[in-house]
């Protein structure tokens, strides 16, 4: 066993809308002024800038800006930040960008702490940082860089001609703040570069000493195999747009699908037209007896029926009736026998919410599918909806946890619940709300995009309804792996 010593005290925020939930509070541990730190100015084009300053607002700090940091920023501007800090009284960086923004805050950072030369004492060959540098913080809006969460900068003085880097734990960033959503603002080209950088982060530590088979080698080899995975569905998806600049979502669907294997998945909300209900539902598998699975019609509900008879191993969770009506104005659709169960209960005047809490996930461990279900109410011209999902405490088969989400309809979305987060083993449960969607064109355009955003080896069957809300009345696909 190798010895080490590992140290990290940068807290990264990750997820859509981090920055507007976090940002202010997290800065209210620090002094006054703030110095914002970034490159040529496409925050302030794509909205990020705003919502930044907003945040700052809200802290009642004092913004400094520092802007105009370059691609392999030079020694010079790290002076001109380090100057800059000293005369306002700055008491946080906070660097908004890629790496070339987050290495020019990093050395800029010490050299405002410092009264000597911090090229000839820390760049040009390695010092001791015996002082604490000016701290600092990120919001990152590339992918790949890693730089929000060391303390390395690469420094290019110009007048000696030489690009070289350090690393200094004391540069760490207090904080980094990682919103998926600001990846999209950059080139696209950058998108696809940044991908190819992740990869070859993680073939550095693959590659690196030492030579033994260890656990980080097995790590690096299950993260390269999926940025590979990911890389081939986002550069087709760029491609796409360089090609078609008016490309929309369901051309896009067509490369990035969804994930890769949910099992089973439902949507509900309303057309873009906003004259009707719209309901979806499909059915993966990997194993033969889940793929031996079609959707047929059983009257106004549905149901789940093997395809080859003679190769029904268990049909216990595959056969049961996903979809059915009660009345005219209910339509309840779910992933298993819980559709019976609610459909029993609003017949003798019952809620939806009290059908479920009756059920639970299922009984396959260690997966534990989680049961998810969704019910659509007719009333005077309109609707409402209800998403629900049942699953375990990340595994616990002593608990299980209901979930209810109720929504108000708008033309054009709905919301997505799926059975699993991704692929695993054991499988991980669903996480965090309904994902919102786009509901765009006819009944026939809708079907074919879910189709086709589904992973073309696990698909199974898609089940989808279009409810008039003038006069009631439905329109119904349904699309079987094995009927073509």
């Amino acid at each position: 066993m190798n010895n080490f010593i590992f140290e990290n005290d940068t807290k990264v925020y990750f997820g859509k809308g981090c920055v507007k939930e976090y940002l202010s509070s997290v800065l209210s541990h620090y002094g006054k002024t703030v110095m914002l730190a970034y490159g040529g100015g496409a925050i302030k084009k794509n909205g990020i800038y705003d919502e930044i300053v907003e945040a700052l607002t809200a802290a009642k700090k004092t913004i400094v800006e520092f802007s105009g940091i370059m691609a392999n920023p030079t020694y010079a501007k790290v002076l001109e930040g380090a100057a800059l800090a000293r005369e306002k009284g700055v008491d946080f960086i906070l660097g908004v960008g890629g790496g070339s923004v987050m290495d020019c805050c990093k050395a800029a950072s010490l050299a405002a702490r410092y009264e000597g030369d911090i090229w000839n004492d820390f760049w040009e060959r390695a010092g001791i940082v015996d002082f604490e540098p000016l701290p600092l913080g990120f919001v990152v809006t590339v992918t790949g860089t890693g730089s929000e969460c060391n303390g390395g900068a690469v420094i290019t003085n110009e007048e000696c001609k030489i690009k070289t880097g350090r690393d200094y734990p004391a540069c760490n960033a207090k904080f980094a703040m990682l919103d998926p959503a600001y990846t999209m603002t950059v080139p696209l080209r950058q998108t696809i570069s940044g991908g190819f950088d992740i990869l070859s982060h993680i073939m550095e530590t693959y590659f690196s000493e030492p030579n033994e088979d260890n656990v980080s080698d097995n790590i690096s080899e299950a993260l390269m195999k999926s940025v590979i995975h990911n890389l081939r569905e986002v550069i087709g998806a760029c491609i796409c747009v360089l090609d078609n600049p008016e490309a929309q979502l369901s051309d896009l669907m067509q490369y990035v699908k969804g994930p890769d294997f949910p099992t089973g998945g439902i949507i509900l909300g309303m057309s873009g037209d906003g004259q009707k209900a719209v309901i979806a539902y499909f059915i993966m598998g990997r194993s033969e007896n889940s793929r031996n699975r079609i959707f047929v019609a059983d009257g106004e509900g549905l149901k789940t029926k093997a395809y080859d008879e003679s190769r029904l191993v268990d049909p216990s969770l595959i056969i049961y009736a996903p979809v059915r009506t009660v009345g005219k104005t209910v339509t309840v659709v779910t992933n298993g026998d819980q559709t019976d169960t609610v459909a029993d209960f609003l017949q003798k005047g019952r809620t939806f919410e009290e059908a479920l809490r009756t059920r639970e996930f299922e009984p396959d461990a260690p997966n534990y599918t989680p049961r998810i279900s969704g019910i659509i109410e007719l009333e005077q011209g309109g609707f409402s909806y209800t998403l629900s999902i049942l699953k375990s405490d990340r595994g616990n088969p002593d608990a299980c946890l209901r979930f209810f989400y109720e929504y108000a309809p708008v033309a054009g979305q709905g919301h997505f619940i799926h059975t699993y987060e991704q692929d695993g083993d054991p499988l991980p449960s669903f996480e965090g709300e309904p994902v919102p969607v786009e509901i765009a064109g006819d009944i026939d355009a809708f079907t074919e995009t879910v189709w086709n955003s589904l992973d073309t080896d696990n698909r199974v069957s898609l089940f989808t309804r279009f409810i008039d809300l003038k006069t009631g009345g439905t329109k119904t696909r349904i699309v079987n792996k094995h009927e073509g």
